[in-house]
């Protein structure tokens, strides 16, 4: 077996290498495509900000880690989710102390208690991450705010293209790109699909995100609610309750309020409940469990009334009354829409 110190850096980035260290046929189904260009891993090592705790979310084989650690973090927490790359991490990884491999589902990762165990370090996130875990990832680092200074992420190019589509009205948007709007968010490189073994068939890109910083013009509402949306996203909180509570907390929200002119007005809104009222008052008794989600509208519905802010962003009580994660893509589209307007 031919172990790290006998290999030069570039080495570690082949194919070659690579089949000699891994006993088993990586799978492409679950995103198990390695980079094997070593000027790409380099630019991506070159990031690790000097004196970081850093996660690296999927190390595999752990030469990407091995050249993070060496690249000035403080500490690296590799998150591996595969038993199979224990021998290839001993083998890479021999000689470093200050990398911890765990085994690990990346979207267990308790980023909240991470941070709180060093609050004084800089906080940084490195991955090479699938697409089937982006959404969950990211809105998870998202709700960390600004205490994770950078995220440096490979992912497939479809990927970057949603993170960074910010119109609505584009086939690109998504979920995941009003998710992406609460980051400064860069495209460091693009990458071929011959970089990696085994081939991907699509692109990738190397991608840098941020937090915003709170404006201090007339869209620090939006970006505040957009925040306040995307980290409610885990407590099943109604958008009319998110709304609701940035609004009788926020001094931007509370003038927004008194201040912005609404596209729908206060009739439409009584029509729209008065409609659903009538549902339920129609419905027949043995379809309880729709009675009960009508009534669980009209309940966030009446809420929603009394709020200046939600009612003049001119959503619709439907998606008002759904927590963010269960609206789907048109209705995410209508959101930034309204967003847009403020």
């Amino acid at each position: 077996m031919i172990y790290y110190h006998t290999m030069s850096k570039s080495e570690l980035f082949t194919e070659e290498y690579l089949k000699k260290i891994l006993d088993f046929k990586p799978k492409e189904s679950i995103g198990q495509n390695f980079l094997i260009d070593y000027n790409i891993a380099s630019q991506i090592a070159s990031r690790t900000i000097r004196g970081a705790d850093v996660v690296e979310v999927g190390s595999g084989p752990g030469n990407l880690t091995r050249m993070i650690a060496e690249n000035g973090a403080n500490r690296v927490i590799g998150l591996e989710i595969d038993p199979n790359f224990r021998e290839a991490q001993e083998i890479v990884l021999a000689g470093t102390n200050n990398v911890e491999i765990r085994q690990q589902n990346a979207l267990n990762f308790d980023f909240d208690n991470w941070i709180r165990n060093d609050s004084y370090a800089e906080h940084q996130v490195i991955g090479n991450i699938p697409y089937h875990i982006s959404e969950p990832l990211i809105t998870a680092i998202a709700r960390s705010g600004n205490k994770i200074v950078n995220t440096t992420l490979l992912v497939g190019k479809s990927l970057a293209t949603t993170l960074t589509t910010t119109n609505p009205g584009s086939i690109h948007y998504s979920k995941l790109s009003f998710i992406g709007s609460v980051f400064d968010i860069n495209i460091e490189a693009r990458v071929s699909a011959n970089c990696f073994w085994p081939r991907p068939r699509t692109e990738s890109a190397v991608i840098s995100l941020s937090s915003k910083e709170m404006p201090t013009d007339e869209s620090q509402t939006a970006l505040e609610l957009r925040k306040a949306i995307v980290d409610s996203s885990d407590q099943n909180l109604t958008l009319a309750k998110v709304i609701n509570g940035l609004s009788t907390s926020s001094t931007s929200g509370k003038q927004l309020g008194k201040d912005m002119s609404h596209r729908y007005g206060r009739r439409q809104q009584k029509n729209e409940l008065n409609f659903l009222r009538r549902m339920l008052n129609d419905m027949p008794t043995s379809r309880r469990q729709n009675r009960e989600d009508v009534q669980s509208i009209v309940s966030s519905s009446t809420q929603m009334a009394n709020s200046g802010l939600a009612e003049r962003l001119g959503l619709s009580t439907r998606i008002l009354s759904k927590p963010f994660h269960n609206l789907n893509n048109e209705e995410v589209k209508d959101l930034e829409r309204s967003l847009m307007n403020i």
